[in-house]
């Protein structure tokens, strides 16, 4: 903020006025689990960019099939890990872990604690799940500070952690069973659906052939190549046309 008003003092009065909650995940109050992007879509558009091209019965198949191997692939994954937690939870504890080995932790009673961590310290609670730091309550895992006062007392920290992160939890989110349709012949259709007819859709099809890159939105920027070789934009080294140098440029061979 400090810096926003270096800049502009407008803007940071803007956004204070906005209030926080809105706009700072430090302040919000929901759970957000460190996933900062809802755009799945785009992630499933890159996949299907092949696969678009097909009939509409062959991409609804082409997508089934892409998530029974997710899904299968996501639940071996989970029966294989020998952690408690995830990868990515057991990743982030043992890095905190190791940077709260030189705190020091003053106890008030038998759950509250003081860490001393020579810079905004902190004050927890583990029978709340909170500390002053809030990256307790934000991520639902135990902070740097929280993690001191487990230390102090004997007690895993895995108890005080969201059972969203458990290896169990992962399993069961990847528990669905997803078969394959089957020939048309035996599909058991209900009469009420035989006897819909669905029209095409109402609508001019525009002139030229359809895109199949996605447009960039506006102040979107657009990752142009470099080739290595000869350092100009459009392409990359492999279909570099400038003749090779002789020498570096130093003048040496």
């Amino acid at each position: 903020m400090a810096q926003i008003r270096g800049i502009d003092a407008s803007v940071a009065q803007y956004l204070i006025e906005a209030d926080p909650i809105k706009w700072a995940r430090s302040h919000f109050d929901g759970r957000r689990y460190c996933i900062m992007t809802t755009n799945i879509a785009e992630c499933l558009n890159g996949i299907l960019k092949d696969a678009r091209e097909l009939p509409i019965t062959k991409l609804v198949e082409h997508i089934r099939g892409l998530l029974q191997k997710w899904f299968w692939e996501k639940r071996e994954a989970a029966a294989k890990m020998s952690t408690p937690m995830t990868k990515w939870a057991e990743k982030k504890l043992r890095r905190r872990s190791n940077k709260s080995r030189c705190y020091r932790v003053y106890p008030i009673n038998l759950y509250e604690h003081h860490v001393i961590d020579g810079y905004l310290n902190g004050f927890v609670n583990l029978i709340k799940k909170t500390c002053t730091c809030r990256k307790f309550q934000l991520d639902q895992l135990p902070c740097r500070h929280a993690l001191a006062a487990c230390n102090l007392r004997c007690s895993s920290c895995y108890d005080y952690c969201s059972h969203y992160y458990h290896k169990e939890t992962l399993a069961t989110a990847y528990g669905s069973f997803i078969y394959p349709v089957g020939p048309m012949e035996e599909w058991d259709v209900l009469n009420d659906i035989q006897s819909r007819v669905v029209q095409p859709p109402k609508g001019r099809k525009p002139r030229g052939r359809p895109a199949k890159k996605r447009k960039p939105f506006q102040g979107e920027e657009i990752l142009q190549r470099k080739c290595g070789r000869c350092r100009v934009v459009g392409h990359n080294r492999q279909k570099c046309k400038a003749p090779i140098p002789l020498s570096d440029q130093n003048g040496n061979p």
